[in-house]
């Protein structure tokens, strides 16, 4: 089984902040999507992740190239998630493990 197999099971949007004109108001726009799972965090991760200052609740695993960063959110199942933390766990370029907050 392939690690694409386990991974590809959610269709994530990758939405950013427009830059207002003055007098208006910012929107949230799609400029692009990826294929992934998301999955939540234990209370044993959320704390791990507290004590280095990134707070959690989900985590979203995907295959790179990834081009979202942390200004960025994702929307999943229309719910938006801010993107703490975008990284290569195994260091070899396999999957991206990005760090997400629900956004209430």
């Amino acid at each position: 089984m392939s690690l694409t197999s386990l991974i590809n099971h959610r269709t994530a949007e990758i939405i950013e902040k427009s830059v207002p004109a003055f007098g208006s108001e910012s929107t949230w726009s799609v400029v692009g999507s990826i294929r992934g799972r998301l999955r939540p965090l234990s209370a044993g991760e959320r704390f791990i992740m507290e004590q280095r200052n990134i707070i959690a609740t989900h985590v979203f695993y995907c295959i790179p190239p990834m081009t979202a960063n942390t200004n960025q959110r994702l929307r999943i199942s229309g719910d938006d998630y801010v993107i703490n933390e975008a990284r290569d766990p195994m260091t070899m370029g396999k999957y991206l493990r990005l760090s997400l907050k629900l956004v209430v």
